[in-house]
């Protein structure tokens, strides 16, 4: 019953539906292995068995005008604040639409560019560290403590280790 597989159809349903809920492979093969233990699976097999079904999570060949459609539509409610990945998301479990991820980002680009320039990570503030002065030696002590010694139960080696270092001459106390 090796080529049993090919003919399943509830296998093929099920591998659709898995992607269409954009699972990952190890999800999807964790749910095979558990709803049809009868075929061998692991993460090659299933590759090869979702390229034999010619099943993907990517569609090159959708049309970009639905796609903006729906996005704008997106925008114009709650929508307005997820960026390309929530979208390309959203777009793929509530739409049904296998669209490339980067194809939602030029199309959010074009259709809301402020917004996905502001939750851009280059236009962060990113805070500066204010100027740290001692007075001198001994003035700052950094404390570590480390507990890897006392075992998983207190009783066994009821031992605690702490160290102290110096922030001017980075010296270290014990």
């Amino acid at each position: 019953m090796a080529s049993g597989w090919k003919t399943d159809k509830i296998l093929v349903s099920h591998l659709e539906r898995h992607v269409r809920e954009n699972l990952r492979r190890c999800e999807i093969l964790d749910f095979v292995k558990r709803d049809f233990p009868s075929y061998p699976w692991s993460l090659p097999i299933l590759a090869r068995r979702l390229s034999y079904f010619k099943i993907s999570y990517k569609d090159a060949s959708v049309d970009v005008e639905i796609v903006k459609n729906i996005v704008k539509n997106e925008l114009c409610g709650p929508g307005k604040l997820l960026g390309h990945r929530v979208m390309t998301q959203k777009l793929r479990t509530v739409h049904g639409i296998k669209v490339p991820r980067h194809l939602v980002r030029n199309i959010l680009f074009d259709l809301n560019p402020d917004g996905l320039q502001g939750r851009s990570l280059q236009n962060k503030q990113r805070t500066t560290k204010e100027p740290f002065t001692l007075r001198g030696s001994l003035w700052v002590l950094s404390v570590g403590g480390h507990d890897k010694l006392r075992g998983y139960q207190n009783w066994m080696l009821p031992l605690r280790l702490y160290g102290f270092i110096d922030t001017f001459s980075k010296r270290y106390y014990h």
